[in-house]
């Protein structure tokens, strides 16, 4: 590389400039390091070159590319300490150059390179990279012949290795704003997904380890906790194609051994994060049987962390985080992994709260609605009740039926405002006063009204302002006779065999708010083929987008429905749910008695 006097000089200005300018063009690190060997070597004349950084721990370095030296000779040297008497980590400790003229000089230094055959180079140049007025790698440049350094030989050098980690520097900047930007996706991604009430928790688990394989590790798995069984994997993801089938034999849910000294047992066991820095220690602590360990040595295992899932002071489940040997664990991985384990934990916890929650509800619903409807000759009944919302709070419809003697039944239906615990008991007390007034053979107005009177006789201040309005029908089924009283409720309608539809007309104040109910009640036949039809207010007061499904909406269902009164509970149901996307705003209760149609 001679300089060649003034020309020389203006040839390596222009030559600096022109490799300044395609440094400038790459950003990613590989595109950076690939343009300095190829252009670099190029350009001052060497035989072979190495890029190599300053590992983020600190206290390594690593060979990130070469040309020229086979890869056996690199492998040697792939990752060495920095406190090694090696001519790079020496250059990256001290921020000073070495130039060693002959292959004798670097033997007297640096013995350890002759020992291992490193190469045939007779001459090297190792310059610093130095960023921020910090060494963040070096440049190592290996020349066939042996041959000396004069000042423009190192200026040059000097220069072109300035401009490198200036680059790599920048490379290094951008690619940290771009795994940033990365990890605030995944973060968001995964919280989008968890708390997606349309997807079961194990199916949300499987896509979150889908995401975090690879932004965050090669291999992600995730366990739960099951009471007196062994965790459960729910979910695993390998981004080397090649090895998810290896993965596969040897089990990439890594059996999470609770008694285990390290790995995911460990942090299920402790609740606290477990993390390693090698491969073998996650081998030690899983492999079963000489073939099993063989088998985890092929899947080539490096860093990793095992993080508990944690909910108030519970530990749900775990996950794993897995790199292969030469892709290490960085501290913004691990954080990142922390801060996913929270999100993942917080939200685990309330699909377990609501589930229980769900659960409770349902069964206290259950409490207040009879387990079975009677079976009544020449009549069928059929009675349907469907939750507002999701479900997760015990709504206040509710319906009954309970005999009364010489084949007589009384058919409850009722709305007691709001949900939850206190619409729950309103409902109970009503649904129980009722049958307490019946079995003492009240008649319908004086049921209604011995309900009134214990619901205003409430002193719970927390009760005020909870209502209720009721329907009672009382079917002698014997002679076809059915009378029916209302407390503030929506009129019944009964169909009769010919299709044709009429209100019931009966009325009556709400229960719990005025001290006197008056009602009225109406005498009906039930012919053969007729049906009597009773709805609480949230089948005629369905809001959709074209309005309301209301009054008539309900009288057509009811007039174009022919069969028997389970068919026309279920098509109310279905012209109540489809009048609106979504869930429901309000429960929906339906009784229907339905004669059978004379024979012929």
């Amino acid at each position: 590389m001679d300089s060649g006097g003034e020309g020389g000089t203006r040839d390596r200005l222009a030559l600096l400039l022109d490799l300044t300018a395609g440094l400038a063009a790459h950003m990613e690190l590989d595109a950076i390091a690939d343009f300095v060997l190829d252009a670099g070597v190029a350009a001052i004349g060497a035989r072979a070159a190495t890029v190599c950084l300053l590992s983020e721990s600190g206290d390594a370095v690593d060979v990130v590319r070469h040309t020229g030296y086979a890869d056996t000779t690199i492998d040697t040297w792939r990752r060495f300490p920095l406190a090694d008497s090696l001519t790079a980590s020496d250059v990256i400790r001290s921020g000073e150059p070495i130039f060693m003229e002959t292959r004798a000089e670097r033997a007297e230094r640096y013995p350890v390179f002759e020992s291992a055959g490193a190469g045939a180079d007779s001459a090297f140049a190792v310059m610093p990279l130095i960023a921020r007025q910090r060494p963040i790698g070096a440049l190592v440049f290996g020349f066939a012949d042996e041959r000396s350094f004069d000042a423009d030989d190192r200026s040059f050098m000097s220069s072109l290795a300035g401009q490198c980690a200036i680059a790599i520097d920048r490379a290094a900047l951008y690619d940290d704003a771009l795994q940033r930007q990365k990890r605030l996706a995944l973060l968001a991604d995964a919280s989008t997904m968890l708390a997606d009430a349309h997807l079961d928790m194990d199916a949300a688990l499987a896509r979150v380890a889908d995401l975090a394989v690879p932004t965050v590790a090669d291999i992600c798995a995730i366990h739960v906790v099951v009471p007196n069984r062994p965790p459960r994997m729910v979910a695993a993801s390998n981004a080397d194609a090649s090895r998810r089938s290896l993965a596969n034999r040897v089990g990439v849910e890594f059996p999470a051994d609770l008694s285990a000294e390290s790995g995911l047992g460990k942090a299920l066991r402790t609740g606290e994060v477990v993390t390693w820095q090698d491969g073998s220690q996650m081998t030690n602590t899983i492999a079963r049987s000489d073939e099993h360990r063989s088998l985890l040595d092929a899947l080539d295992l490096g860093a990793g962390v095992a993080v508990p899932l944690k909910a108030r002071g519970r530990v749900l489940g775990g996950f794993i985080l897995l790199n292969h040997r030469r892709r290490p664990m960085t501290a913004d991985d691990l954080t990142l992994a922390t801060t996913l384990a929270e999100r993942i934990a917080v939200l685990m916890d309330n699909a377990r709260l609501l589930s229980q929650r769900t659960e409770i509800s349902r069964g206290l619903q259950a409490a207040l609605l009879p387990p079975t409807l009677p079976a009544i000759d020449g009549f069928d009944v059929a009675a349907r009740y469907i939750p507002a919302g999701e479900g997760l709070d015990v709504g206040g419809d509710f319906y009954d039926a309970l005999a009364m003697g010489d084949n007589r039944w009384l058919f409850v239906l009722g709305d007691v405002t709001g949900h939850g615990v206190r619409a729950a008991a309103t409902t109970g007390l009503v649904r129980h006063t009722i049958r307490s007034a019946a079995s003492l053979g009240f008649p319908l107005p004086d049921i209604l009204d011995h309900v009134n009177r214990a619901l205003i006789a409430r002193d719970d201040e927390a009760d005020a302002g909870v209502f209720c309005t009721v329907t009672l029908v009382l079917l002698d089924a014997t002679a076809g006779a059915a009378w029916i009283a209302s407390a503030g409720h929506p009129a019944p309608l009964l169909r009769h065999s010919d299709g044709t539809v009429d209100a019931v007309d009966v009325s009556g104040r709400l229960l719990g708010f005025f001290p006197d109910v008056e009602p009225i009640v109406a005498e009906i036949t039930l012919e053969p083929g007729d049906a009597l039809v009773a709805v609480t207010d949230g089948v005629i007061e369905r809001r959709g987008p074209d309005g309301w499904f209301g009054d008539s909406d309900f009288a057509e269902v009811v007039r174009s429905t022919t069969g028997d009164s389970a068919t026309l509970a279920d098509e109310i149901c279905n012209g109540v749910q489809q009048a609106a996307p979504g869930p429901l705003t309000d429960d929906v209760a339906i009784v229907v008695i339905h004669r059978h149609p004379a024979a012929t």
